[in-house]
């Protein structure tokens, strides 16, 4: 609407739009600041499409704020064109109505006139003693009296425990804005689509209705794909939405139009953290120096482009809204130069800065850093520096991630990885495998590494390799080709740190014990003398050195060790092994403790899903979860599945603590059997051929055969169906069978 007069009375008609909701305790704030005596210039600020002025004409249309309303500017550009003289003139005679009376004016969208409103704002307070003046503005008016409120996206949560998908104040808005077709979205996954949408967009109202038309257009499963794929989301009417209001990409650009170029140039900097930083963090990235990037950060809050965390793991940390990263990354593509340089100049600065942060913020800037390096073509830079802060993603939980990253570098690339680069991110994988108990997956990474170290003439690394790799072959029960590692190693043993040392002796211990444990009582001596994270992962392979011995009480015995450790809530992942172990155990006990095993594998699952530790692969669990789900009955397993579901690492520690500690001998036919073999009777028994065994243990598949030879004469079994039926406990009636 075009008023013939900038300053006109506000009308009847009352503020259009999508559904006003989630603004409640908004709504409530501004009622009570205006009915303060002390406010007397009240003005709203915040990014482009984040409603300040819904808000103020809501608050100001309907409450008892109505009837003082007077006066009403609407200066968004093509609305009404202001002048100097005639808004002086305006001003003017405003003053000379009012006078003593107490009454509201409201200036709305005031952006591109505020410097010049700025004065005849203030002789206006000073005129009416009685007047309260309300702005809505990107920016401050800068006005001694003034008082500033930065208008907030909406909560994308309820903060409560037993949240209701699609009752956040950002869901409900979006809801209410989808036309009839979707807005009967009931079931959960509709609802969680749209929770996972208004996360995406930061709750920004403009964005939400945007969203809306979007999902209106092409579903809310296609609309949430290419939100994330950064897409703009446009509106249904642009040809006759503002013009700030026509994208969200356009209202960015509005929010940061008048901005000095540093400022903007700070912004894509810090547009490159994909996650919280701490605002130490910001400054290390700036170019500028502190007190300069102390004033630019103040105009970014100010204009909500960045904000704080207030809730969660990463309260009190800065973030920049994945709507003003998406029109960033516009920005960058633009000028591919200018952005290969920020992203090379944040990645050196970040690994400067990534060892004096030790707040919760550094993994996540440390992992942006590592994708920095590999999109600007360092991808050997970025390995040696996953290498260097390897404690840090174990930490952190972070190794996951960095699991998908370098396998992401070992995959066929156009320009292979130079140097040594290659067979490094096989080490770190192997290493990262051999950690979380994933024993096939690290022979195999280790074994690679360790060949491709050979080749590059490096054998020192290559030796270093073999440690762990002769760690992981003792577990598997290759007791024989763990020696030959060592041997190899021991040449370079003066160079190695020395958690490496410890691990030669102690694996070198672990592959000398016997069926019997002979020397048993001597290695645990020596073993329970070393440092705490070492001492209980060795623990744990000691352990599990004699799981299927003939004593199983003295493998569950030291599982509950560790278990029982008062420093246990530290070491997450040496705790998740070890249930995992107690559950091996019980599940070779027979089918008295078939319960007892379920419960702690379902348990060790969740748990590692919790603390992002990666799960175990099937060669792993051999069968061995799939067979006590057939033993206890689907019903019975998936009560038991409930009743695990929320186990912290303690409550599943005092289980294992309070379940049978004495355990008679299983007095299995298997109990012959060396670990290895064990393992590829197990394989037999589901029905893999001898390819697919060798495939899945990575021998060769002569070698397999020799084992299940080996096997068929000490179980005294004439075929590969009879030892299937050994391994299950079911052996009588054997049909005849070729080998």
């Amino acid at each position: 609407m075009r008023h013939e007069h900038p300053l006109s009375p506000p009308g009847s008609a009352a503020p259009s739009g999508p559904a006003f909701v989630g603004r409640g305790d908004d709504v409530d704030t501004l009622r009570r600041l205006l009915g303060e005596q002390s406010i007397r210039l009240l003005t709203l600020t915040g990014r482009a499409g984040v409603g300040k002025s819904r808000l103020a004409r809501e608050v100001l249309w309907y409450s008892e704020f109505r009837d003082r309303l007077i006066g009403f500017l609407d200066a968004a550009p093509g609305t009404v064109t202001v002048e100097p003289r005639q808004v002086a003139s305006a001003f003017s005679e405003l003053a000379a109505v009012i006078g003593a009376e107490a009454r509201i004016v409201l200036l709305d969208n005031c952006d591109p006139v505020a410097r010049e409103l700025a004065p005849h704002v203030g002789q206006l307070l000073d005129r009416c003693p009685q007047v309260r003046i309300v702005v809505t503005s990107r920016e401050a008016l800068r006005l001694p009296q003034e008082y500033v409120v930065l208008v907030r996206p909406l909560a994308v949560d309820t903060g409560l425990l037993n949240y209701d998908p699609g009752s956040s104040p950002a869901s409900r808005l979006l809801l209410a804005s989808i036309d009839s077709h979707y807005r009967r979205m009931h079931s959960l996954a509709d609802r969680l689509v749209l929770d996972e949408i208004v996360r995406e967009l930061d709750g920004v109202p403009l964005a939400l209705e945007l969203a809306a038309a979007e999902i209106a257009r092409v579903g809310p499963a296609r609309a949430l794909r290419r939100i994330k794929a950064g897409v703009d989301l446009q509106s249904p009417a642009l040809g006759s939405a503002p013009t700030r209001h026509r994208t969200m990409h356009d209202a960015v650009e509005w929010t940061i139009g008048d901005l000095d170029a540093h400022v903007v140039d700070l912004l894509l900097r810090l547009s490159l953290f994909e996650t919280p930083f701490d605002i130490e963090l910001a400054y290390r990235v700036s170019v500028l120096d502190r007190g300069r990037t102390t004033a630019a950060l103040d105009v970014l809050f100010e204009r909500g482009l960045i904000h704080r965390v207030e809730s969660g793991t990463d309260i009190g940390s800065c973030r920049v809204g994945a709507t003003v990263r998406s029109y960033c990354r516009r920005v960058d593509a633009a000028d591919p130069a200018r952005a290969a340089r920020l992203r090379t100049e944040f990645a050196e600065r970040v690994l400067v800065a990534g060892p004096r942060t030790n707040r919760r913020a550094a993994p996540d800037s440390l992992l942006t850093t590592i994708n920095q390096l590999i999109a600007v073509g360092q991808a050997e830079r970025a390995i040696e520096t996953i290498a260097l802060l390897d404690p840090v993603w174990s930490q952190h939980g972070r190794v996951r991630e960095l699991e998908t990253v370098l396998s992401g570098l070992l995959a066929p690339r156009t320009e292979p990885l130079a140097g040594v680069s290659a067979a490094l991110c096989r080490e770190l994988l192997g290493l990262w495998a051999l950690r979380t108990d994933r024993l096939h997956r690290a022979m195999r990474m280790l074994t690679a590494a360790g060949q491709a170290y050979r080749e590059a003439g490096d054998e020192f690394r290559a030796a270093r390799t073999g440690v762990p790799l002769a760690a992981a072959l003792c577990a598997l029960g290759d007791a024989e080709s763990a020696q030959h590692c060592l041997t190899l190693s021991s040449r370079f043993a003066g160079r190695l740190s020395e958690r490496f040392a410890d691990w030669m002796w102690i694996t070198e211990a672990l592959a000398g014990l016997s069926a019997r444990a002979e020397g048993w009582d001597e290695v645990a001596a020596r073993i329970r003398r070393c440092a705490g994270s070492i001492r209980l992962s060795a623990l744990n392979a000691l352990a599990r050195s004699q799981i299927g011995g003939p004593a199983p009480d003295r493998s569950l015995a030291v599982y509950r060790e560790v278990l029982a450790d008062e420093g246990l809530a530290d070491q997450v992942v040496s705790a998740v092994i070890a249930i995992e172990g107690c559950a091996r155990v019980y599940d070779r006990a027979g089918t008295a403790h078939h319960e007892h095993s379920a419960r702690l594998w379902l348990a060790a699952r969740r748990l590692r899903a919790r603390h992002s530790i990666p799960q175990l692969d099937p060669e792993d669990v051999p069968g061995s979860v799939h067979r006590l789900r057939t033993m206890l009955g689907p019903e019975r397993f998936r009560e038991i599945a409930a009743q695990v579901n929320h186990w912290t690492v303690a409550d599943a520690a005092a289980y294992s603590l309070s379940a049978p500690a004495t355990l008679e001998p299983a007095d299995s036919r298997l109990d012959v059997l060396t670990a290895r073999q064990r393992e590829i009777a197990e394989l037999v028994a589901t029905g893999m051929t001898n390819r697919m065994i060798a495939k899945r243990l990575n021998l060769s598949e002569w070698t397999v055969v020799n084992h299940i030879r080996q096997i068929m004469q000490k179980l005294d079994c004439r075929s590969r169906l009879h030892v299937a039926l050994v391994v299950q406990g079911d052996d009588h009636a054997v049909a005849a069978d070729s080998p």
